[in-house]
């Protein structure tokens, strides 16, 4: 599996990487040996295929819930109802 790491500064969507992984997480389940510099043709190819799939993605409509849902919740312990 390829893993992107993304930089810790601003974010600015999916092209903001600094460094690609790639591990046999059968053999390796832990993450711990990355095969990215000895497989190099792997990344490629995989990279690749997750690019063909970034340019169908529909952008998110999600927006930040509402302010008064939050405090309900908060102050409920649980999401429900805040409007009349």
């Amino acid at each position: 599996m390829a893993r992107r790491r993304k930089s810790r500064g601003k974010r600015s969507g999916f092209n903001n990487i600094i460094k690609m992984a790639l591990y046999n997480i059968t053999a390796d389940p832990e993450e711990r040996t990355d095969l990215s510099t000895r497989l190099p043709d792997v990344v490629t190819t995989l990279m690749k295929r997750v690019d063909f799939y970034m340019k169908g993605v529909v952008p998110s409509l999600k927006t930040a819930p509402d302010k008064k849902a939050k405090q309900m919740a908060k102050r409920n312990g649980y999401w429900g109802p805040w409007r009349e």
